[in-house]
Parts: structure tokens; sequence; C-alpha cells
């Protein structure tokens, strides 16, 4: 099972958006936990945005 910070750390400055099929395929988890992980990211007031489904996740700094 990966964990929040294993995802976060797939942005940097060179990328700061990633597919959730991106985000899948890095860290290995289903598409729902990917999703589901992000979703609690936004919901803890952290600077990400999950866009729409096909588009990229995005990360602010």
């Amino acid at each position: 099972m990966p964990r929040t910070p294993d995802l976060l750390a797939l942005f940097d400055e060179s990328h700061r958006s990633r597919t959730v099929r991106e985000l899948i395929d890095a860290s290995g988890p289903t598409k729902s936990t990917v999703v589901r992980l992000v979703a609690t990211l936004e919901q803890r007031g952290l600077p990400v945005t999950l866009i729409v489904p096909g588009r990229p996740c995005a990360i602010w700094s």
C-alpha cells in the first residue's frame, strides 16, 4: 500500500502535474486508491488538485 508521502515525492519543480496513470505506474496502487489519497490531501488543505478523470493531478507550491 503506498503512502501519501510516496505520491507527493513524485512531484517536483519539473513535474508540477501528473496524470492518475503516472501516479499509479510510479507507486503501484489502484486508481481508486490514488484518487482517494489525493482527495484526502485536498480535504486537509494541501495545495494539490485532482482535476478531472483523464486529466493531470497537480500540486501547487
